[in-house]
């Protein structure tokens, strides 16, 4: 993310050359980018200076947002690329009727979502022989667990004694 003078805007680099991805009106920032044959794909959020946050991702320069924008704030964290498949984790918050706000970890494949149960945020994802992992924040009492997943099914890695999270995730071979 750099600056316009009055907002953050997501921007890259190739090869000296910065390639601005936000307007200039909005705020917007890049979490993490993906080359995939001749393709640029770049994720994050944006929105209005003062106003909601949506996730989305450019791709070659194009922007594509991963929610209906109904929510209080969302944010895509990482993004990976399988095959033809475009998968992308982070989180949606919404407001609750009786108050308060809700936060929910998310993975999107080809822009469409779908929950990680137990999951709060999710910061990174990896591949590794046909699995998905993706690490993130869970649900806990009283405070926040670490957590990854697995092909979609929780891993708790804390206890929830202390507030924990898990901020990035890579596999290998045992």
């Amino acid at each position: 993310m750099a600056s316009n003078g009055k907002n953050g805007v997501a921007r890259y680099w190739k090869n000296g050359v910065r390639v601005t991805l936000g307007k200039d009106t909005d705020m917007s920032a890049a979490t993490a980018i993906v080359v995939k044959d001749n393709d640029v794909y770049v994720v994050g959020w944006g929105g209005k200076p003062n106003g909601h946050l949506y996730a989305k991702y450019w791709k070659n320069g194009v922007e594509v947002f991963l929610t209906d924008q109904s929510e209080n704030l969302s944010i895509a964290k990482d993004i990976v690329i399988i095959d033809n498949d475009v998968f992308i984790v982070g989180y949606v918050e919404k407001y609750l009727e009786k108050g308060g706000v809700t936060s929910e970890a998310k993975i999107w494949k080809n822009g469409v979502a779908g929950p990680l149960p137990s999951g709060t945020t999710a910061s990174s994802i990896f591949v590794f022989n046909n699995d998905i992992y993706v690490a993130g924040t869970g649900t806990g009492t009283p405070f926040e667990r670490a957590i990854y997943w697995k092909n979609g099914e929780p891993n708790f890695i804390s206890d929830g004694t202390k507030t924990a999270w898990a901020t990035s995730i890579f596999v290998k071979n045992p």
